[in-house]
């Protein structure tokens, strides 16, 4: 059973006057920080709904990870205090909060991967943390609403999943025609790196990003990535 939380929301300028006095200036949220609204809120309690009705359950992890077991998970570099929101704790182990809600269940399912069910499908909504600079589209603190599958190789999994995003973005309001799914198969992308004769890990791992970079690079008036833009697949030192 899911604990039972009273919350009272306060006014801005009474929290501004608690915090700094009657003479201090205006507080400002930090830039790129979370602000959930009730409409927000409403959308992902139906989305819920909708994740259960197909017969995931609800289940979340902690909002810190040890560094070491998000591992090659690490978004932008191999020190675990860049990307991410990084600390030591008494025993000089690294912490961080989590940048997504994937590397946290991995790390889960390594752990009771005997004693879990097969497949094992769970749905998560949590706030993310990622440490870099806010831009359009881009937020160090942000919510993501995940529906996992682990265990199985069939491909009624895969359709399962389609079949579940197209109606979760329903139920959050958008009418069938009024979005996009863009599907992605990590094989197919491994399979095009190798022939093109990109065998170094970190090679690899720059590709990776760069593509998952391409929404926000700047575009030309077609709506092209201007050629001048290229990955470079050099041997790095």
């Amino acid at each position: 059973m899911f604990p039972r939380i009273a919350s009272i929301a306060l006014p801005k300028d009474y929290v501004r006057l608690r915090l700094c006095g009657e003479h201090a200036t205006d507080v400002n949220d930090a830039s790129g920080t979370l602000l959930l609204n009730v409409a927000e809120r409403r959308i992902l309690e139906a989305v819920s709904r909708t994740y259960e009705r197909y017969g995931f359950e609800a289940f979340d992890t902690g909002a810190f990870e040890y560094a070491d077991a998000l591992g090659k998970f690490l978004p932008d570099s191999d020190r675990p205090n860049e990307g991410v929101f990084a600390l030591q704790d008494d025993d000089e182990q690294w912490m961080a909060l989590r940048y997504d809600l994937t590397a946290p269940l991995a790390r889960f399912v390594a752990q009771n991967w005997e004693t879990l069910p097969k497949p094992f499908r769970r749905y998560a909504f949590g706030t993310v943390w990622r440490n870099e600079k806010p831009g359009p589209g881009r937020y160090r603190e942000f919510i993501q609403c995940d529906a996992d599958t682990v265990g199985s190789a069939r491909p009624e999994a895969d359709a399962e999943m389609i079949a579940l995003a197209a109606a979760g973005l329903e139920a959050a309001g958008l009418p069938r025609g009024a979005y996009v799914l863009k599907i992605n198969n990590r094989k197919l992308l491994d399979g095009l790196l190798d022939e093109a004769g990109v065998a170094d890990p970190k090679q690899k791992l720059a590709v990776l990003r760069a593509i998952d970079k391409t929404e926000v690079l700047p575009r030309d008036t077609d709506g092209r990535v201007p050629s001048s833009i290229s990955i470079d697949f050099r041997p790095q030192e």
